[in-house]
């Protein structure tokens, strides 16, 4: 097994307000320098269980009362930095 971090979502303002956890996740992200990413999100909506590649996907904001600064980090779809996308049937 590959080593992994597995890393789960909370409030959009933990991008933007100084906290010990934003401080953590700010840390360890100049730590690590991933072959890969994985992400798997519940905000999407299709009929059946879909998976994509696409470093362009649409997502669904479906929260609110957050601060409008909050919008532009989680539009900007460009996170990948060139990371190779892969996709392999499990099994």
């Amino acid at each position: 097994m590959l080593p992994s971090l597995f890393i789960s979502h909370g409030s959009p303002m933990l991008a933007l307000n100084k906290t010990p956890t934003h401080d953590f996740l700010r840390e360890r992200g100049k730590q690590l320098s991933p072959r890969a990413v994985v992400m798997v999100s519940a905000h999407s909506e299709s009929l059946t269980l879909k998976v994509s590649t696409s470093a362009n996907l649409e997502t669904i904001h479906d929260f609110g009362g957050f601060s409008s600064a909050s919008i532009p980090p989680l539009v900007n779809r460009n996170w990948l930095n060139g990371l190779p996308c892969y996709w392999a049937p499990s099994g």
